[in-house]
């Protein structure tokens, strides 16, 4: 049984996206398709830490090294949806960086002055 899936980033979507479509191939490896041609393959390693891969295929063949590591499935779904992998360099979108920095205040009582 297959699962069609996209990127968990619909408010802001990729300039790609509505091309990209991956398909579950048991519950660690994803088909790609793109134009519904299927491009790439996702496979996650069993190792630790846990690594994705994704791997460009030919026909019904996978190539032998990923041409991309990362630690999360979106990760690599979010770089194919940019056009990473398979579009020309100009023609990728970059990562939009956020608008304003985050900080994160753990533990009040250690800040200076308290």
């Amino acid at each position: 049984m297959s699962k069609v899936t996209s990127s968990s980033r619909a408010i802001t979507r990729a300039r790609y996206a509505l091309r990209v479509q991956s398909i579950a191939d048991g519950e660690l490896a994803y088909d790609v398709s793109i134009d519904d041609v299927r491009r790439f393959r996702i496979e996650v390693s069993h190792g630790w830490p846990v690594e994705w891969r994704l791997y460009a295929t030919t026909d019904a063949s996978c190539a032998r090294q990923p041409i991309a590591i990362e630690n999360e499935y979106f990760d690599i779904l979010d770089q194919l949806e940019r056009g990473e992998h398979w579009m020309p360099a100009d023609s990728i979108e970059r990562p939009v960086a956020a608008p304003t920095p985050i900080t994160y205040v753990r533990f009040p009582e250690y800040q200076r002055g308290r």
